[in-house]
């Protein structure tokens, strides 16, 4: 799969609102630094994929201590306003502002996915509607559609939850390995 988009959904890493359950055990302004670089190494991955990439960010990145090294990080990117009324109907509004096409949906929080990761995800839609990259912890690093109303079930689901991944509410999803 060559041509695709890659949607970042992130919260910018404004301390006491970014990784605010690390923060808690860390301290803030460490996890949002945390949370910076791993934004930094996600938006990297994306520009080794050589895609086009739409941040869907909560919160301004003016207002984050590292505002100027990570306007810079994003120079390339197209960034969103996260809008609706829950983080479900923010994903599926994130993913029509993403447009049409094959979409590769992914977190700011993934640092270790690789351009070939993005590119496997994409790849897997073959035959499927969409591709979901499990994680351990119930839910996906990734998901990859082919148009936005793929993932209008989305609203319905209620996330981070250890269930969250297992929600039937797709005709033809396709599990991918997890990596």
């Amino acid at each position: 799969m060559s041509a695709f988009t890659v949607l970042v959904m992130a919260r910018s890493p404004v301390p006491g609102q970014a990784k605010t359950r690390l923060g808690a055990v860390i301290g803030h302004h460490r996890a949002a630094d945390l949370a910076a670089a791993a934004l930094t190494d996600t938006v990297a991955a994306c520009r080794a994929a050589g895609v086009r990439t739409v941040i869907a960010l909560a919160g301004n990145l003016a207002d984050c201590p590292q505002a100027e090294a990570l306007t810079r990080v994003t120079a390339d990117c197209e960034i969103v306003a996260q809008e609706g009324i829950d983080f479900s109907h923010r994903l599926v509004q994130a993913h029509r502002v993403a447009g049409p096409g094959v979409v590769v949906q992914i977190g700011m929080d993934t640092p270790q996915v690789t351009a070939a990761d993005l590119r496997a995800v994409a790849a897997g839609l073959s035959g499927h509607d969409a591709v979901l990259a499990p994680a351990t912890d119930g839910g996906w690093w990734a998901l990859a559609r082919r148009g936005p109303a793929v993932v209008q079930p989305l609203a319905e689901v209620v996330m981070s939850t250890p269930g969250t991944r297992f929600a039937r509410l797709w005709r033809d999803v396709h599990v991918a390995e997890a990596s």
